[in-house]
Order: C-alpha cells, then sequence, then structure tokens
C-alpha cells in the first residue's frame, strides 16, 4: 500500500511540480514510514517553494529538525511568523528552536 501511494505521489509530483500537495503528501507518508530526512527535507522546500505558507513552513522546519539542519528549521519558523504573527504555536516552535540551538 505504501510502496504504491508513494508512486502515485511521485507521479502527481511529476504531473504537477508547481502543486505544493503531492510534494507535502509524499512527506507526510515517508515521515510514517521513518523516511531519508534529507529527501523529505528538500521535498518539504520545494513545497514551500511551490506555495510559502505557515503550513508548508512548519512541515519544512520539522522535515529540517529530522534531518539536522537546525538553521533551516529556524528559518523556516521565522518565516512563518512573519506570514501569520499572531500564532503562538509558531511562536512556542520558535522558542524550542532557538533554545535547541543554543545547547
Amino acid at each position: 500500500v505504501y510502496d504504491h501511494a508513494e508512486r502515485a505521489f511521485r507521479q502527481a509530483i511529476a504531473l504537477t511540480p508547481t502543486e505544493p500537495g503531492p510534494y507535502l503528501a509524499l512527506v507526510s507518508l515517508m515521515m510514517e514510514r521513518g523516511g531519508d530526512p534529507l529527501e523529505m527535507e528538500t521535498l518539504a522546500l520545494k513545497a514551500a517553494a511551490c506555495e510559502a505558507t505557515p503550513e508548508t513552513l512548519v512541515v519544512v522546519a520539522r522535515t529540517a529538525v529530522e534531518a539536522g539542519d537546525r538553521p533551516t528549521a529556524l528559518s523556516a519558523v521565522e518565516a512563518a511568523l512573519r506570514l501569520d504573527p499572531d500564532n503562538a504555536a509558531l511562536r512556542q516552535l520558535l522558542q524550542r528552536l532557538s533554545s535547541a540551538s543554543s545547547k
């Protein structure tokens, strides 16, 4: 089932490379399966390049953390906060990432 879904999402990416949805769906599937962190981060960055929303940027941050890329995670959360400055969850995430980076 997962292999079929992965192929379908990759085909959707090939057919609609400027739509963030297939990238995000594939990242979600890969996160469930314990996929390659660097590939997940790359896919999330492509989704955010298609449409930078707070939601896509949070996915970038999550995958960047998994890949050990704290600077990208911090940048993504900061960008998300610029788009949604009143989001308390984003502020908490930024605080957690900032304190983890300083350790």
